[in-house]
């Protein structure tokens, strides 16, 4: 996926930041099991309950189903 940064859309705020997270995908890692659930966690209920409040559009869209993909490869 190839996110474009510079597009400006009339009513709309800039992208201020992308948070990234890190897991091991090969299973050699301690604890791969509580790293998914917690990714999963963090992208599917913790950010969308949170973001109106914090004054933020919750993610979504091949953004967000792009995340699902990528949890679900840590082991």
């Amino acid at each position: 996926m190839q996110l474009n940064y510079n597009v400006k859309a009339k009513g709309a705020y800039p992208i201020a930041i992308f948070t990234y997270g890190l897991a091991r995908t090969d299973g050699k890692g301690p604890n791969g099991l509580g790293v998914r659930q917690f990714m999963d966690y963090v992208i599917q209920k913790c950010g969308p309950a949170r973001a109106a409040s914090l004054g933020y559009v919750p993610v979504g869209g091949k953004v967000l189903a792009k995340a699902r993909e990528l949890v679900k490869e840590i082991k």
